[in-house]
């Protein structure tokens, strides 16, 4: 393989190894899936480089710095900081020799360990770029976790829930979210793939799009799934970590009786007619529309004096509610 030595940007030595991707067809077996075969004969156009590189710029006052490995894939780079340290002149002198030093071969048994993971991800059937390159290295993976199975699972999970401690309207917000997350990245890339900066993208996105309190709501549902991934070791580190969710509190415009009783006597036909009814009726109940649309005739009683009032449980909070229903502005009262 081809090998150079360079200095670096960073005031360090840099020791290179460039080659193809050389993930051969001939090691794919006939029995693997076209999919698989495609992957490999794709993989095996891409650039891939490696460099080792220890910068002046880092050495602690014992007079170290760690070895840094770069990985290029198709011009996509991350950087994996490797145990061993050295003296950047030490680190210099040892690549320039011409003979053989146990840092060249600790070097080389890393380069081969990048090459063992590359064949493996080609074997899963794993995207081949940087990051689920290192993931592979640092971490290992036992198989292809996408984003998409990450929401699949969870929200299976949650569906369970429905019914019982979780109202449907809840589950179809984080289906919600999952639809506009799709949007923003491709669901089938690794869910490793969901970094600080795409998060923090995705929540800019929602704030241009919706007012802050909605905008809150959605990222902190999206941080929910995210954590699940984390504690299922499906990703290893939290992206959410050090990115701040604001939500700011949201003005209520109260009206008064003056302007509920010119919207009541307003001549309305047809279907707005009946769209201001059921608005008035939350106005005189205190209910949310959600809970609104939930009642049904059963929930409607009658107590001693003749008044009739609505009673059941929040959807949001599970909490009971009573809601003594009159006939005019004044008349509806609502005790939870």
């Amino acid at each position: 393989m081809p090998k150079t030595a360079s200095r670096s940007s960073g005031g360090g030595f840099l020791f290179e190894i460039t080659s193809k991707m050389r993930l051969i067809c001939d090691q794919v077996t006939s029995q693997k899936c076209d999919q698989f075969n495609l992957l490999t004969v794709n993989a095996m156009r891409a650039t891939f480089n490696i460099s080792f590189v220890c910068r002046q710029s880092k050495v602690s006052k014992l007079g170290k710095a760690p070895i840094e490995m770069s990985i290029i894939i198709n011009g996509q780079r991350t950087y994996i900081s490797l145990p061993r340290k050295e003296d950047p002149k030490v680190f210099k002198k040892l690549l320039t020799s011409r003979k053989p030093n146990d840092l060249k071969d600790y070097l080389e048994l890393i380069y081969q360990k990048v090459q063992e993971s590359q064949t493996e991800l080609a074997r899963k059937g794993i995207l081949q770029n940087p990051t689920n390159l290192k993931e592979y290295i640092l971490h290992g993976c036992s198989d292809s976790y996408t984003i998409e199975d990450l929401f699949t699972d969870y929200l299976r999970i949650l569906r369970k829930r429905v019914g019982i401690n979780l109202s449907p309207i809840v589950y179809r917000r984080y289906e919600n979210v999952r639809d506009l997350f799709y949007k923003h990245i491709d669901k089938n890339k690794q869910v490793s793939e969901i970094t600080k900066a795409i998060v923090t993208d995705f929540y800019a996105e929602l704030n241009r799009k919706y007012e802050s309190t909605t905008a809150s709501g959605m990222i902190a549902k999206l941080k929910t799934i995210v954590i699940f991934a984390v504690d299922n070791n499906k990703l290893k580190i939290n992206p959410f970590n050090g990115v701040k969710m604001s939500k700011r509190t949201k003005e209520v415009e109260f009206l008064t009786e003056s302007e509920i009783r010119k919207i009541r006597q307003k001549p309305l036909i047809g279907r707005l007619d009946k769209v201001r009814d059921l608005f008035l009726f939350q106005c005189f109940t205190g209910l949310s529309f959600s809970d609104m649309a939930a009642l049904r005739s059963e929930d409607f009683l009658t107590n001693e004096s003749g008044q009739l009032y609505v009673k059941k449980n929040r959807l949001k909070t599970g909490k009971g509610y009573l809601g003594l229903i009159g006939v005019s502005v004044g008349e509806s009262l609502v005790s939870c």
